[in-house]
């Protein structure tokens, strides 16, 4: 069986909804208000003023979802210039400038230790976030061992950073799968529900046999959205499960 969606999908879905019902919820109010007053006000010019503040109420363009719900990974925001410009080259060296010279090897390798060390140790957990982000994108597997250590970080967003690189690594042919599957486990581990559900994310976007192994573990999770996810995921990957 073949869902639309991913289990992860749907729950920002859910939120969404959710939202969008709260905002409908309040238009409404605001349009009873304004009759309210028209009715309550003895003045012609207050009825007629009051009932035009209920029409525009009414008619005002609604608060964009998108912008309230923000996006289902997390938002981290831009770290310093170092960050950045660490960021730009590592990127550059997974794409054409790596092949035509123009970013050696060398260079994209000690922009990820520079990246890494960033990720691992600045004072900024914002910084410490966006550095994380940037090693995913890179798509090299040097980074998979710092990325493990971030799991561990004091701060839930550069643990939850961590996590979503480590699932653009996962997707990268240049990786070994398996490597970042492992790294995933420990968080699966975690004292934290909300870092065990990412993580049963990651590992069922990943999938392979591997993965699955874990989402049959997380079955047994203590926290029901835990376990709720990992038999989505388990159902979607259908055919790949051997039970």
């Amino acid at each position: 069986m073949k869902f639309a969606a991913s289990p992860r999908a749907r729950r920002a879905s859910g939120t969404t909804t959710r939202l969008a019902v709260l905002l409908l919820a309040i238009s409404v109010v605001a349009i009873v208000v304004g009759l309210v007053l028209t009715l309550s006000d003895s003045d012609d010019e207050s009825r007629d003023s009051a009932a035009e503040r209920a029409a525009d109420a009414g008619s005002s363009s609604p608060v964009s979802i998108e912008s309230a719900v923000g996006s289902a990974r997390p938002q981290v925001p831009a770290g310093t210039e170092t960050v950045e410009a660490g960021k730009e080259i590592v990127l550059s060296g997974t794409s054409d400038a790596r092949r035509d010279g123009s970013v050696t090897p060398g260079e994209a390798t000690r922009s990820v230790v520079e990246l890494s060390s960033i990720a691992l140790n600045d004072a900024s957990p914002d910084k410490r976030a966006d550095a994380a982000l940037a090693l995913g994108e890179h798509g090299d597997a040097i980074a998979i061992e710092t990325l493990r250590q971030a799991l561990s970080d004091s701060n839930a967003r550069v643990r939850s950073a961590a996590i979503v690189a480590l699932e653009d690594l996962g997707r990268n042919a240049n990786v070994d799968r398996n490597d970042v599957v492992s790294a995933l486990a420990l968080a699966l581990n975690a004292e934290d529900a909300a870092l065990r559900l990412e993580s049963v994310d990651a590992l069922g976007e990943i999938g392979g046999p591997e993965a699955i192994r874990l989402l049959k573990t997380a079955l047994k999770d203590k926290d029901s959205r835990v376990r709720e996810a990992a038999a989505e995921y388990l159902a979607e990957l259908g055919s790949q499960v051997r039970w």
